[in-house]
């Protein structure tokens, strides 16, 4: 009876959710990311060019997941002297739908620290590609911002204010979260775009920059292993009884 208390009470099998995201300033770096070509072309830009497409950034989202769909996904600004000011869906996988709660898609009014997405139909193989604006908190200061220095900090180690992404999935055993900080990245030779001094042709450099997320919940019981568990003890606790009599 033990015996077969052992081997019916398996928990069922652990749901494991993975995604991968990937940052750039080019919708067609985004798209191509291991195409040398494509990053010097795009960086080929203005100084000017390069800092606005700095603050309105691209961001790739895909399902990596063996069979569970994502539900939602959200993510903190990081440095948190700026803001999400607005974001726009640019292209998803056929019926995937995206709705945006926070901030709005409009420039300058609802900003957020925080970015909310909800998405319908998901499902691992899937992606969706949108746009956000990024803009500073203090009123009057420089509306350049370089997503680069605001989640996360390129060739720096410290992650303190990185942004945190998360994406939450429908799985078998409920909805599942998987939580992770935004790395920091290196690029040998190049910095955030200044300011200040003018940058020339090709002494720039336009880089996606990609992340992996995974999670897995809790093994939960089947009911049937519970039900099995529970006669297994009965029969053992039986046994024990009537050889105490004997």
């Amino acid at each position: 009876m033990l015996a077969v208390w052992l081997g019916t009470c398996a928990a069922s099998r652990a749901d494991t959710v993975s995604y991968s995201m990937m940052f750039a300033e080019n919708l067609a770096v985004l798209k191509n990311p291991t195409n040398a070509n494509l990053q010097t072309m795009a960086a080929l830009n203005t100084q000017h060019g390069l800092m606005l497409a700095r603050t309105s950034p691209y961001i790739e989202l895909k399902n990596t997941s063996d069979s569970s769909p994502i539900t939602s996904l959200s993510m903190t600004i990081g440095n948190t002297a700026d803001n999400f000011d607005w974001a726009k869906m640019v292209e998803a996988s056929p019926g995937v739908t995206f709705s945006l709660q926070s901030p709005d898609a409009l420039y300058g009014l609802a900003k957020s620290d925080l970015l909310v997405i909800n998405f319908t139909h998901f499902d691992p193989g899937d992606f969706v590609r949108f746009r956000v604006g990024l803009s500073p908190d203090a009123v009057g200061a420089n509306p350049i911002v370089d997503y680069r220095t605001t989640f996360f900090t390129l060739n720096g180690t410290d992650t303190t204010n990185n942004s945190i992404v998360s994406v939450t999935y429908q799985t078998a055993n409920g909805p599942m979260t998987a939580s992770n900080v935004v790395p920091n990245y290196t690029i040998d030779g190049h910095s955030p775009t200044s300011m200040t001094f003018p940058c020339h042709f090709g002494q720039d450099s336009v880089t996606p920059f990609g992340m992996n997320g995974s999670g897995g919940d809790v093994p939960v019981p089947e009911p049937s292993s519970v039900a099995l568990a529970a006669l297994g003890l009965t029969g053992l606790l039986a046994w024990r009884l009537r050889r105490r009599r004997r």
